[in-house]
């Protein structure tokens, strides 16, 4: 009972943090579904520091630093990731945990100096939390197709 409790009170807590921009309601309720599968530093993280955007077609998945906009509820823009991610997207939840990877590592695609790793690196750590899919998949994820 207390774990069902305590599992209730995250998932509200999550809910009610999460920062999306964006009118898919499907797609909020995957991106609060990862958040609730990663460890709670992380979770903490993407409430605290991570505003989750809607951009249909646009972008499979991508993360730019916040520096280009600003957090929504405290209006900062300092290790703020803005979370790019297609509405449309297959039901893989792993592109999403793909995309919190890369700015809990802080890959800053706009000053990008070494970022050869980057994409095994969040697609490493992507695996390391239990994620399967696409966005754990290197050969995928390094893709000509993907830069």
């Amino acid at each position: 009972m207390a774990l069902e409790t305590d599992t209730k009170r995250r998932m509200h807590h999550i809910c009610d943090c999460l920062v999306y921009h964006g009118e898919d309601p499907g797609l909020r309720d995957r991106i609060v579904n990862v958040l609730s599968l990663l460890p709670d530093d992380v979770t903490d993280f993407a409430l605290d520091r991570c505003a989750f955007l809607s951009v249909g077609k646009a972008s499979a998945g991508m993360v730019l630093p916040g520096r280009i906009g600003v957090h929504g509820h405290e209006k900062r823009s300092r290790n703020f990731w803005l979370v790019l991610l297609d509405e449309n997207m297959p039901g893989d939840d792993s592109v999403i945990a793909h995309e919190i990877a890369h700015a809990w590592l802080r890959h800053d695609r706009l000053a990008a100096d070494d970022c050869e790793t980057w994409e095994r690196d969040a697609a490493d750590l992507a695996r390391s939390w239990g994620f399967v899919g696409r966005g754990t998949d290197v050969e995928f994820c390094e893709g000509p197709y993907r830069r």
